[in-house]
């Protein structure tokens, strides 16, 4: 067996160039929303985890995940490339997830399958990872973790991050990575495999965002920028007539039904200036029902950048939305991207609708300017009620 200090015969760690790790994009083509995979036995990582090819990240708004099939590159060899033995591992996966209990900490799982040979069959692995923000410190409290590893046998780390909430109005990007390393325990085979040890760069996670803004009721919270938001508008709202006017609007070419023509959350100015010209209560807009059960509903939202204060004329959908005046029709069903769509609908299902977007905003951590989609199912058109 060969010693230390025999320069023919000492062994050292080498390593395949590159990272294991692969980022999504910035385009929008690894921005889209995720789709189902196929979850292997014992796998951490959720279901939707597998659609990505292996080694780059899937991104979701409050987690990240990733799996690797097949890690190679860990060996140990001489200086004559005489070949010592093997630490590859199967099935990596990493798990990155925004607790529920703390917004700005993330909870990380980290879990593979060992295959080993040679000097590499009796190993302690180290797991480091690692945290970086530009002009701030940012080091995990436990700085790494470690534990023996055997071959074929499947072993989990843990780890967990608090960040600090950024200055009132800042954004900070945390960065996440991860390193490897390999200790020789010094027993058996590996007498002669000392290593320094030196770290395996594995790959950077998706970075996060962490905000702290007076919109979102002064509160501090970190999401994954990287996933794009969709307001999905489902039967566990409640409110069908929403739904179709969401759908006619958007038949209309109006925007916000896709990534490719997305909304953007308008600032306070901007939601006070469409109220102003869509749905305004003037003699020049339609007669309100009799019995307060219908208001007017504006699509896109007042709270949307691309409301009635972008420009564009009012469009409606007869007769089902009851945009009349003396019996008289208001408006015509155009189509185009540019405009806004009015109607009459429940005045119940109206608030909640509005309630579940302020809702999306805050959870989402959606900014001024930041974009968005809505889609929806059918839906159910209204029922013109009785006018005053």
């Amino acid at each position: 067996m060969p010693q230390p200090g025999d320069d023919e015969d000492t062994f050292y760690e080498c390593f395949d160039p590159g990272p294991a790790l692969r980022l999504p994009g910035d385009d929008d083509a690894n921005r889209t929303p995720s789709i189902m995979g196929t979850q292997p036995a014992g796998s951490i990582l959720e279901n939707r985890c597998y659609n990505k090819p292996s080694g780059e990240w899937l991104v979701e708004r409050f987690y990240s995940c990733v799996y690797v099939s097949d890690l190679n590159g860990h060996g140990v060899t001489n200086k004559n490339k005489a070949d010592g033995g093997r630490m590859n591992y199967n099935d990596v996966e990493i798990y990155v997830n925004r607790s529920e209990d703390h917004g700005r900490r993330v909870d990380i799982k980290f879990r593979a399958v060992p295959k080993l040979s040679g000097l590499g069959l009796s190993t302690i692995l180290q797991v480091w990872p690692k945290c970086s923000i530009p002009g701030q410190s940012c080091n995990f409290d436990e700085p790494f973790a470690y534990e023996q590893i055997y071959d074929n046998e499947p072993f989990e780390m843990t780890f967990t991050k608090t960040f600090d909430a950024p200055d009132s109005g800042q954004v900070t990007a945390p960065q996440i990575s991860f390193e490897m390393r390999h200790v020789s325990t010094g027993s058996g085979p590996v007498g002669s495999y000392k290593p320094a040890p030196l770290p395996y760069k594995i790959g950077n996670a998706p970075p996060l965002r962490c905000d702290s803004f007076a919109r979102m009721r002064n509160t501090s919270d970190c999401v994954f920028n990287g996933a794009f938001p969709i307001l999905a508008f489902s039967p566990k709202y409640n409110v069908p007539e929403i739904e179709w006017h969401v759908t006619q609007a958007q038949k209309s070419e109006l925007p916000g039904a896709s990534q490719q023509s997305p909304l953007h959350k308008a600032t306070a100015a901007e939601t006070t200036a469409t109220r102003n010209i869509a749905c305004k209560d003037t003699l020049a807009w339609p007669d309100r029902p009799a019995d307060g059960s219908q208001q007017c509903d504006e699509y896109p939202f007042a709270a949307a950048r691309e409301g009635a204060q972008a420009g564009g004329s009012a469009r409606t959908y007869h007769p089902e939305c009851g945009m009349t005046r003396g019996g008289l029709p208001l408006f015509n069903e155009d189509s185009g991207p540019v405009g806004y769509s009015v109607c009459m609908l429940s005045s119940s299902q109206n608030q909640s609708a509005g309630s579940a977007l302020t809702w999306f905003y805050q959870k989402y951590r959606i900014n001024d300017g930041e974009e968005f989609s809505v889609t929806s199912l059918a839906g159910t058109p209204p029922t013109p009620a009785p006018v005053s």
